[in-house]
């Protein structure tokens, strides 16, 4: 049995794959119903390696009864037009994923779309306007942030009677 998943719109399947199958019956069973081509486990990691997105643990920041905290997620970290980001998935369904500010661990982005593909969702535009309110004033604001996401008190996850 074969494991394919859709990098776009999440969908998984287990499938037998014959040893004998010709290349274009290999695209029709790889086909997902959204149009867009399933891949392996395998796959996708080639993928993953090929665009230079990394596994990444890192901190968010969060208001969270009155108090601002770093909250630790897993997601990835990738290069954009010469910046660094990083994105996680934060529910399954609805597919929401936050693209983060590494230095200040505020959310710069929400994009609809599965963590394996968020960084093709991320345009110039969204890195131009990223890049102008860091130098907004010059950067005064932005070393605010920075030295605020510093301070705050990290944990590992958010509880309600926190």
């Amino acid at each position: 049995m074969t494991d394919l998943k859709c990098p776009y719109c999440d969908l998984k399947i287990s499938i037998h794959i014959p040893d004998d199958v010709s290349p274009e019956e290999l695209k029709m069973i790889k086909t997902c119903s959204c149009g867009k081509m399933m891949e392996t486990a395998e796959e996708t990691e080639k993928r993953i390696r090929r665009r230079k997105i990394k596994k990444k643990v890192f901190y968010t920041l969060m208001r969270h009864q009155k108090k601002t905290v770093a909250v630790k997620r897993e997601g990835i970290e990738f290069n954009k037009c010469g910046v660094t980001l990083y994105a996680y998935q934060r529910h399954k369904y609805p597919m929401i994923c936050y693209v983060i500010d590494p230095e200040t661990g505020r959310s710069i982005a929400t994009i609809n779309q599965p963590l394996d593909v968020v960084y093709r969702h991320v345009s110039h535009g969204m890195i131009k306007e990223f890049k102008s309110k860091k130098d907004h004033q010059n950067g005064v604001y932005y070393e605010k942030l920075k030295e605020e996401f510093n301070k705050a008190e990290k944990v590992d996850e958010l509880k309600e009677n926190q």
